[in-house]
């Protein structure tokens, strides 16, 4: 069987698409499937990063990219149609809500073929359009004959506004687990790290808030908050009102592999989650894990045992509780231990590759 995946081009890869770069992948190397993707791009005045657009050029069984001028473009319509018949595609799979939208009018809503979307989450923020785009995203996904969700929160989510259960397939994201744990230096460099966007959902200033905190009672403990985005300029500012500068690095763009050498808890203090990536990463590189307990982190770190959860919005819960693994290293190591085993037992690729291969079958054999 083959299956068109219909994605919009992000520039950098972050953790949906990492996400949908080893679903292809896995999908790829089992021999029941062959993948082809058609990749959209916004028209904007620069040109982006495109690491994936290569990256996906290197795994799907295909690839071809079209440019579109704005959110609702008849032309991406008529290049979904045009790609599936051409490619004798068997199942439509979107990821995102534009390419959901435009690939459940292409397909007619599972008239012409099959519709399959990979809900990636949503970040719940009051803005005005933000709260059109996710309830256009609902309407939309109503009409798709499967909408996989990758956490219990969005299964339960989905469920309370009206999703048949037949219709929702929670299947977590599959990590491919290095054979051994990645190696990091004898002497971190950061007792505490941050790898991710600055953007609000991410909540990033409760992470500067706790490290006040901490400093206060540590102060030749160092910090790191790695990333970009366009909260930078206020996390800049935010940290010199903290006094901070000398204790938290922001180095902007950071590879991930560095990154995880060098630190010893990885912290998550969102708003709203899914499966982050970076957690998955902080597990692989046995790390304990500090979260906040919302969205999908509660399926990823298990209090007490991986890591510890806290509630959103509360520095000081955030700070004593880096405080308590920062003096307690063997609790740092066990919870480290057990994270990764956790990671090795409940996301394997192989599980993930295996149940969207059972799903499609279903859609095509009913």
């Amino acid at each position: 069987m083959k299956i068109c995946f219909i994605l919009q081009d992000t520039g950098r890869i972050y953790g949906a698409q990492r996400a949908t770069l080893d679903l292809i992948e896995g999908l790829q190397q089992s021999g029941r499937c062959e993948t082809h993707v058609l990749l959209f791009q916004e028209i904007r005045s620069a040109p982006g990063p495109d690491q994936y657009r290569k990256a996906l050029g290197e795994l799907a069984g295909g690839l071809e990219t079209v440019s579109v001028a704005g959110a609702y473009s008849r032309p991406l319509i008529a290049a979904i149609r045009e790609v599936m018949g051409r490619q004798q595609a068997d199942v439509v799979h979107s990821v995102g809500y534009k390419a959901d939208l435009h690939a459940g009018k292409a397909a007619g809503f599972g008239k012409r073929w099959p519709l399959v979307s990979t809900v990636h989450g949503w970040f719940f923020l009051p803005d005005f359009r933000e709260r059109l785009y996710y309830r256009i995203n609902l309407w939309t996904l109503k009409r798709f004959q499967r909408v996989i969700v990758l956490s219990h929160y969005y299964e339960q989510h989905l469920g309370e506004r009206g999703f048949p259960e037949s219709r929702l397939r929670r299947i977590p994201s599959g990590f491919r687990v290095q054979e051994k744990t990645p190696s990091r230096s004898s002497e971190a460099r950061y007792q505490v790290g941050v790898l991710s966007r600055f953007t609000g959902e991410k909540n990033l200033s409760q992470y500067l808030d706790a490290l006040k905190i901490v400093h206060e009672a540590r102060p030749q403990d160092r910090f790191i908050l790695a990333g970009e985005g366009p909260e930078q300029d206020f996390l800049e500012r935010f940290r010199r009102g903290c006094s901070l500068d000398q204790v938290v690095d922001m180095p902007g763009y950071v590879d991930r592999h560095e990154f995880f050498q060098h630190v010893q808890i990885y912290v998550n203090c969102s708003r709203i989650e899914n499966l982050p990536y970076t957690v998955l990463e902080a597990m692989e590189s046995s790390l304990p894990v500090v979260a906040t307990k919302v969205g999908g982190l509660p399926d990823l770190v298990a209090h007490g045992q991986t890591g510890i959860l806290v509630e959103p919005g509360d520095p000081n819960a955030l700070a004593q509780a880096l405080i308590h693994l920062l003096e307690a290293r063997s609790t740092r190591m066990d919870y480290g231990r057990a994270g990764r085993e956790k990671l090795e037992r409940e996301f394997s690729p192989e599980r993930a590759v295996a149940s969207h291969l059972k799903l499609y079958e279903e859609l095509l054999c009913p």
